[in-house]
């Protein structure tokens, strides 16, 4: 191995581990105790080398969000093309909700990427935004092609207008989050908190599944 090909995967390594401890860190004591400082000390670093490889801790959740999209893009790839589009977006919306049991930060990090910061600075201008807007343009655009598929083939009902039902979908998700991150949400239901998230999402995909099937 050469210089350059040691130095590039040392490099790598290392923001491998600045973002895996960032992520453990908003895990475990939320957005409010996530500072390079306390990166820093966790990872027994000097605050300057973190600063060499992210200037912000927005940069850090900007590339956790993109390396995460990655990953779902990747996934929803899998789904087979010779499905019809209610199979297809069914198993779309399915994949997802599988992600977001396993990726359980992913919409914590959204949440408080597009929203909290956006009065502190102008989001664009963070480096890997560009990356995260393909990438969620792209995941937009496999559930818009299936919900489309499906209308022509006439496995999803014809008055559906794939557009508005796609930004339905997501909009819905987003907002489903939201309220999710609500204490009292479910409270009755006197399970923990993760379990509660996947009893709603679950109810929320079977109403959007009745909604969308052809009769």
């Amino acid at each position: 191995m050469g210089i350059y090909e040691r130095r590039q995967r040392e490099k790598n390594s290392r923001i491998e581990a600045i973002l895996d401890s960032a992520e453990k860190l908003i895990s475990k004591e939320g957005f409010n105790s996530f500072t390079l400082s306390r990166l820093a000390k966790d990872l027994e670093l000097s605050r300057g080398i973190i600063y060499y490889y992210f200037k912000n801790e927005e940069n850090i959740i900007a590339k956790l969000i993109a390396d995460k999209m990655v990953l779902l893009f990747d996934i929803l790839k899998s789904i087979p093309e010779d499905l019809n589009g209610y199979d297809s977006i069914k198993s779309v919306l399915e994949k997802f909700h599988g992600f977001l049991k396993k990726e359980v930060n992913y919409l914590n990090l959204i949440s408080y990427f597009t929203t909290c910061k956006l009065s502190k600075m102008d989001i664009k201008h963070i480096p890997y935004y560009q990356e995260y807007e393909i990438l969620r343009d792209k995941i937009f655009n496999v559930c818009l092609k299936s919900i489309e598929k499906g209308v022509a083939d006439g496995s999803i009902d014809a008055d559906v207008n794939p557009p508005v039902a796609t930004y339905a979908i997501w909009a819905g998700v987003g907002s489903f989050w939201e309220f999710m991150l609500k204490d009292n949400v479910l409270r009755e239901v006197k399970l923990p908190y993760l379990k509660r998230v996947d009893i709603f999402l679950q109810e929320y995909f079977r109403m959007i599944f009745k909604a969308l099937k052809c009769c």
